[in-house]
């Protein structure tokens, strides 16, 4: 199977107000690569400290790094156009991926993509979390979360 799983971290609770994107590159069901980007969000200097002690990363982090339009230019719109893309919690990080593209303008891409959180809970049902470090606990797989 091949797709890139994503992951965006935002700096507010508002949905497009990225300051982190995560891919992973996923070819014959093997991890071929990794990225990330840190993002200036639109909102600079503004973050929500709540969000801060999620991910860690702080208005500092991304004063001089590029806004998502720029990235999406250079880099992330040929890495996901007509591609499979998942993510775990999809719901929030198409989201975020949507309102920011709308924020800037920007057409949507073509890509299909799935949820691993609603995707696990159907091959593993009654499990008490489905959160990913205990996915990754029940198969085995080592996790650095954030």
């Amino acid at each position: 199977m091949d797709f890139i799983a994503i992951d965006f971290e935002t700096a507010t609770s508002d949905r497009n107000s990225p300051c982190e994107i995560g891919l992973t590159f996923v070819k014959n069901n093997k991890v071929v690569d990794t990225q990330s980007w840190l993002i200036k969000p639109k909102c600079y200097p503004e973050f929500d400290p709540f969000n801060i002690a999620i991910h860690g990363i702080e208005p500092i982090d991304v004063a001089k790094k590029p806004e998502f339009n720029q990235l999406w230019k250079t880099e992330l719109q040929s890495l996901l156009e007509n591609k499979f893309v998942i993510a775990h919690f999809a719901s929030f990080d198409f989201s975020v991926l949507r309102r920011t593209l709308e924020l800037y303008k920007i057409p949507y891409p073509d890509l299909q993509y799935s949820c691993s959180y609603t995707f696990s809970k159907k091959v593993w049902p009654r499990l008490l979390s489905y959160d990913l470090k205990s996915l990754c606990n029940l198969n085995k797989i080592s996790f650095d979360h954030h």
